[in-house]
């Protein structure tokens, strides 16, 4: 598959599934512009809605780009502009595996923004070294802000969760409604290897 002839290729899927992983790998080898749209959702301030699908549109009317996001709010668009959709629809217990992994490397490695930021942050570190059975088998309800706080977000777990029955309906019914676009689904890790290897970025 020559991925050089699509100049907007999307990646879409659940929060873990490999996204931004394969969009980097994509990018290296066909040297589209590579958008992270987490980077744009998360730079350090929450906008209104209508702020953010204004910075999508303005994103993806670029002449080439490739594109990895979940957000479903935005998904619209992508379907409008983009050459290329690449679905990756993994088990959701892969995608928190994935999740979790990741939240905790971010969180060693991440810079507080501000000093109410970097007290969080050393007392999370330190309460993780020395109490995680605590946090990863306490699961009463007095104990989830811990989850939120040291194996990852509320916010994310409950995207994760949900993804399957609330935004792959809409996934599916976006690209009935748009035939003129290819649309790839990749349901395994053995599916992207070898979808990679056919498209020499590896």
């Amino acid at each position: 598959m020559n991925l050089s002839v699509y100049n907007r290729i999307a990646i879409i899927g659940c929060p873990g599934s490999g996204k931004s992983t394969l969009a980097r790998q994509i990018a290296a080898q066909t040297g589209h512009p590579l958008i992270h749209m987490d980077e744009v959702y998360w730079a350090g301030t929450i906008e209104p809605y209508d702020v953010i699908l204004a910075r999508h549109k303005q994103l993806t009317q670029g002449e080439r780009w490739i594109i990895d996001e979940h957000f479903l709010g935005t998904m619209q668009q992508l379907f409008t502009t983009a050459g290329l959709v690449i679905f990756l629809e993994f088990p959701k217990w892969l995608c928190l595996w994935r999740a979790i992994r990741r939240y905790r490397n971010n969180r060693f490695n991440a810079l507080p923004r501000t000093l109410s930021a970097a007290r969080m942050h050393i007392k999370r570190c330190v309460f993780y070294k020395y109490y995680p059975k605590l946090v990863i088998f306490s699961l009463h309800e007095r104990y989830y802000s811990l989850l939120d706080r040291y194996i990852l977000p509320d916010h994310v777990r409950v995207m994760i969760l949900q993804f399957r029955k609330q935004v792959k309906p809409s996934i599916l019914a976006l690209h009935k409604a748009h035939p003129e676009v290819e649309f790839l689904r990749l349901r395994s890790r053995r599916a992207v290897k070898e979808f990679l290897k056919r498209s020499d970025c590896l």
